[in-house]
């Protein structure tokens, strides 16, 4: 059966007015971007994009469709062919008349050229080629799967209670860590159960490959080995193989099963190319499950030049407030208190943090300027040279407050453009109302 890719991002069109929306907004809107870029990071997801044409890959499919239920609007992009080192994008929008019951359909197109800038994709404005359709081309329909041949499912299932298996949607799996010295070439493969109960990861994993449109079984998996996954916790393996020579010029994906038979995809993570299986015969190895740990590491990454970080996601941050020496103003000052905000990355994959906010539960009217919020919020003066959070790292961030009164301490939250997180005690509290708050490197 013959698929093609196709996406439903409503924050697109929202951003887009129905009534005298131009060319010239269409492309200079980066907010109305952002649900578009913010999916080609996750895709990318920390790999290795300095091989040439990595960035392109990234992009396809070919075309990238979206749709809205409500508004009859179309948006639509294609990769345009030989256009250099950064890929250059085609993008449509097609609009109906002023009656959305009648078939009259206006295209609007404009050009944009993606580059990887300070770990980010960005969009820039460009002219389109002189050959370029003012209506979008025909979808491609992209090559089926082609399933291996006896084995449906693919993958067995582990053996005794499957119950509390960790599901698809609730952990993430990322390969890194790839080593191509000697004869064998190895990836760490890990699974983090991102979720807030236990979960098991039974037997050895099932692994298929798929290359272009070629699926290839490497593992069946199946057995009775458990691990245990607490919320948080990851456990890792091995998977090594001997390389066959040259390079391998089609997308590949990687997916693997936790016990049952119901696949998750990989993300090939930090310092790992978006192609790393070089193999055309022969099996894999896959050793046993490691213990659970909490531990992230980062492995030998030095030769990564290019690579881009998705904006973290809540489940893989953690933060929490540790006592500071005081200063002599805080020392003489009453009002004046400070404290440590240390705020880890859990994740396999690098990850970025933006707007930082801080909120409390207090009943207290809101005192920020920033975006409007359900709860009171603190002001908070950041100053943040990076705001790259690798896999694994932890930083910490100096806090310095003022409050006018004595208040009483309060639960407060951590947050940024895509959610918040709870910040823990570890022997510091903040006041609950506070005139302002400074966060510094």
């Amino acid at each position: 059966m013959t698929t093609r890719p196709r996406a439903r991002l409503a924050a697109v069109l929202a951003a887009l007015s129905l009534v005298g929306c131009s060319s010239h907004t269409f492309v200079d809107d980066m907010d109305g971007y952002q649900p578009l870029v913010r999916a080609w990071e996750e895709k990318a997801a920390g790999a290795d994009l300095s091989a040439p044409g990595a960035v392109a890959e990234v992009l396809d499919p070919a075309v990238f469709r979206v749709d809205h239920p409500q508004l009859w609007d179309d948006f639509q992009y294609r990769v345009l062919p030989d256009q250099g080192d950064e890929p250059t994008l085609a993008l449509w929008m097609a609009r109906t008349g002023a009656d959305p019951f009648e078939p009259e359909v206006v295209h609007e197109h404009a050009c944009a050229a993606v580059r990887v800038q300070d770990h980010r994709f960005v969009l820039e404005g460009t002219d389109c080629p002189a050959d370029t359709p003012t209506t979008p081309p025909a979808e491609d329909d992209l090559s089926p799967v082609v399933p291996a041949q006896g084995q449906r499912p693919w993958a067995k299932p582990g053996t005794g209670d499957l119950t509390h298996v960790c599901p698809a949607g609730e952990v993430e799996v990322v390969a890194d860590q790839l080593s191509t010295a000697g004869n064998f070439d190895e990836l760490r493969m890990s699974v983090r159960n991102v979720t807030d109960s236990p979960c098991d990861v039974v037997g050895s994993p099932g692994l298929r490959l798929i290359t272009g449109g070629e699926a290839r079984v490497l593992s069946r998996g199946g057995g009775a080995q458990r691990v245990r996954l607490q919320p948080g916790e990851s456990t890792t393996t091995t998977l090594s193989w001997r390389p066959t020579s040259g390079g391998v010029d089609q997308p590949q994906t990687l997916e693997v099963t936790t016990g049952r038979v119901d696949a998750v995809q990989v993300h090939f993570g930090y310092g790992t190319p978006r192609r790393p299986f070089h193999l055309e015969s022969g099996g894999i190895t896959v050793v046993p499950w490691s213990a659970p740990t909490t531990q992230v590491s980062l492995g030998d990454v030095g030769r990564v030049t290019q690579f881009v970080a998705p904006t973290c996601q809540p489940d893989a941050l953690t933060a929490a407030l540790s006592p500071v020496h005081s200063s002599s103003d805080e020392q003489t000052n009453p009002n004046r208190g400070g404290a440590t905000l240390a705020i880890s990355n859990n994740s396999y994959l690098p990850c970025q943090l933006d707007h930082l906010w801080l909120r409390t539960t207090s009943d207290q009217p809101a005192q920020s300027t920033h975006s409007p919020q359900p709860s009171p919020m603190t002001p908070v003066s950041t100053n943040l040279r990076d705001r790259l959070w690798l896999p694994g790292q932890r930083r910490e961030l100096q806090l310095r407050w003022t409050t006018s009164t004595t208040a009483p301490f309060a639960r407060i939250w951590l947050g940024w453009t895509a959610g918040k997180v709870p910040v823990h005690s570890r022997g510091a509290q903040m006041p609950a109302t506070v005139t302002n708050v400074e966060l510094q490197d």
